[in-house]
């Protein structure tokens, strides 16, 4: 199982703003940077912070909004992965 954290950041948001936003969840993964929203569209992420899980063929698998909790993500990766 691979883990991709993606930041999509709004027009005057910095990548320091992201890094300090995952801090504060307890995230201390690198991560890319969706800037133009291209990702968020591709996966039809309606609202932030929005959690998407893919399968091995990138189908998305299961998506989320922001009342997710770690645990529901967590949960849901692993039953994604042991499929």
């Amino acid at each position: 199982m691979n883990l991709v954290l993606v930041a999509v950041l709004a027009d005057r948001e910095s990548t320091q703003d992201a890094s300090r936003a995952l801090a504060d969840w307890g995230v201390a993964s690198p991560f890319l940077v969706d800037r133009g929203d291209s990702v968020a569209k591709t996966l039809d992420i309606r609202a932030l912070p929005g959690s998407v899980i893919l399968d091995k063929e990138g189908k998305v698998r299961w998506a989320a909004g922001p009342a997710t909790t770690v645990d529901d993500i967590v949960r849901m990766a692993e039953a994604v992965a042991g499929e």
